[in-house]
């Protein structure tokens, strides 16, 4: 083993797969997911890694394979020196 593994995972098929690979290896891996969007607007954001849904998605998926699960909420960063 390498040491703990942080997967930022989006809901998507690439993060969720390589997050199940590495469980499969051996390693110890965490999934994280950041939300871009602030909270409740989801319906009018385009879908993308950063809304609710997708977040919930990879919660999912990181139940399902079995890793520990982290939601870190940089919305208001996000939108303030990104956007």
């Amino acid at each position: 083993m390498s040491g703990r593994i942080f997967v930022a995972m989006s809901g998507g098929v690439d993060s969720s797969l390589t997050a199940a690979l590495l469980k499969e290896r051996g390693e110890d891996v965490v999934g994280v997911w950041m939300r871009l969007v602030p909270k409740g607007t989801d319906a009018n954001a385009p879908r993308c890694c950063g809304t609710d849904e997708a977040g919930e998605d990879a919660r999912r998926a990181a139940a399902h394979v079995g890793i520990p699960f982290y939601a870190l909420d940089y919305a208001d960063v996000f939108g303030r020196q990104v956007v």
